[in-house]
């Protein structure tokens, strides 16, 4: 038996389920990103917690991310657990009534101490930290423990190995008569146990299941249930209905889609810089804020080589350049509102084959909407070059040096490092608005080719010769002052 992060030996090998991700079921009802799995995780926990309430145990409930049809409890250091898996509730999803017949049974093998007596059949039972700190969080509110997350590409599941314990057929009729009074007390349709045993005797045979293991299913029980419920006096019920309704999934999905949203508009929305002085607009030395940030971006595309002429062409000596760049720096570090209008208008200025993706960033940096183009090149793309930037120190190149990185490593892409920059700019906005959504693949991408840390937060480098004081934000995020 492989052992993972998480491993629990409860039991012999030959009883372990697959070994699956578990998540909390009150986590799922929260952060789930599939309606139909956050509106049955709702109210399988509302279930849950009626029915543990009618049976006096204090469980937690868990969601195994297995195809195996099962359900089963458990114990670890005195945590009573109570697994389903998604393959029984696929199996049950239209019974709501078959789906609280389970989770009694298996409450009740906690109340009658069944689980209790098959661990003190087996030796060596130990337990990780992970799944303890989860369900003892979940039972003090702290959201949901280390359990918590949704099947999705954010989820936070634990891979685990958990057991179910093997019962004897006395053990499993005095669970399903715990079970079927139960339900009877919490206004279940007792008639769900009898389609339960029904759906599995039907399915024995047919397809092999780990319940088989645990919870052998039998014509027995059948009846027996059916004897409990005439001597209760209780109506068996009515036809069965779904676990999650279409009321409840659509509850789910305007949720899910609110969340979405409010998720999108605090990525999008612009930094807050406050209120912006007219006077910090004023040119210095006849140069307006637009034609600073302009000039800025024209130095970076023209490198050092052609840094002298585009000075020139605004009528700028080295020196005098110096005082411009100096006065503007301070004026940002005084007024974030003037530094937030920076990289978009940066990125206005540019020319090339991907000027219409620097405006894409800086129409959704500064009117907060999201990117309208599609992307550059692929995300392979980026984060090759990003690698291969990274790795060679490319920002800092100058001369032949640089010459020959853009030829060997931009130029089959069609770009210059200056493009590149640009190409950039465009797949770290978009990482970000993903990751405010819940999607980090980009972002976690974009981190692992190691991105230098001379690019800004817009992913755009100010250029050799163009330096930045400290404190000043660019895109929202403070810049690291040149030396």
């Amino acid at each position: 038996m492989r052992v993972l992060c998480l491993l629990i030996l409860l039991a012999a090998p030959q009883l372990c389920a697959a070994e699956s991700k578990l998540y909390l079921v009150s986590g799922l009802a929260e952060v789930a990103p599939e309606p139909t799995l956050r509106a049955q995780s709702t109210e399988l926990q509302a279930m849950f917690d009626s029915m543990a309430k009618a049976s006096g145990v204090d469980a937690v409930l868990l969601y195994a991310d297995s195809e195996d049809i099962n359900a089963f409890a458990t114990e670890v250091e005195d945590t009573k657990l109570v697994v389903v898996n998604r393959g029984l509730l696929e199996l049950l999803a239209e019974d709501r009534d078959a789906v609280a017949a389970v989770v009694g049974h298996e409450l009740a093998h906690h109340k009658a101490d069944h689980v209790r007596a098959g661990q003190r059949k087996q030796r060596g039972v130990k337990a990780l930290g992970a799944l303890l700190g989860a369900v003892v969080g979940a039972k003090l509110g702290r959201k949901h423990g280390q359990l918590a997350g949704a099947v999705g590409g954010a989820a936070v599941g634990v891979g685990a190995t958990l057991v179910a314990l093997k019962f004897n057929r006395s053990q499993e009729m005095e669970a399903d008569r715990l079970s079927v009074q139960w339900m009877a007390d919490r206004g279940y349709a007792p008639a769900g146990m009898l389609r339960l045993q029904r759906t599995l005797g039907d399915l024995a045979g047919k397809r092999r299941a780990g319940i088989f293991d645990s919870h052998p299913s039998s014509e027995k029980r059948f009846r027996a249930a059916e004897s409990q419920i005439a001597v209760l006096g209780v109506e068996a019920g009515a036809a069965p209905a779904p676990l999650a309704g279409g009321e409840a999934i659509a509850r789910a999905e305007a949720a899910i889609r609110g969340e979405r949203e409010a998720a999108l508009t605090k990525a999008l929305t612009p930094a807050e810089g406050g209120e912006l002085d007219p006077a910090v607009l004023d040119p210095v030395e006849g140069v307006g804020f637009e034609a600073f940030a302009a000039l800025s971006n024209r130095l970076v595309r023209e490198g050092r080589d052609g840094r002298a002429d585009v000075l020139q062409a605004h009528r700028l000596d080295e020196a005098g350049y110096q005082r411009v760049r100096d006065t503007y720096v301070e004026r940002m570090r005084e007024h974030p509102a003037l530094a937030a209008r920076y990289s978009p208008a940066y990125l206005r200025a540019s020319e090339g084959p991907l000027a219409a993706h620097a405006r894409d960033v800086a129409d959704s940096t500064e009117k907060g909407r999201p990117l309208a183009l599609d992307p550059p090149y692929p995300i392979e793309t980026a984060t090759a070059l990003l690698a291969a930037v990274a790795r060679h120190g490319a920002l800092r190149l100058e001369g032949e040096a640089l010459e020959a990185f853009e030829a060997e490593t931009l130029a089959p892409h069609g770009l210059s490092l200056y493009d590149f920059l640009i190409g950039h700019a465009w797949w770290m906005r978009k990482a970000r608005i993903d990751a405010a959504l819940g999607d980090t693949r980009t972002l976690r991408l974009m981190a692992a080719a190691q991105a230098p840390p001379a690019a800004s937060a817009a992913g755009v480098r100010m250029g050799e010769g163009v330096r930045v004081g400290k404190g000043v934000k660019i895109g929202g995020q403070e810049v690291e002052a040149d030396d």
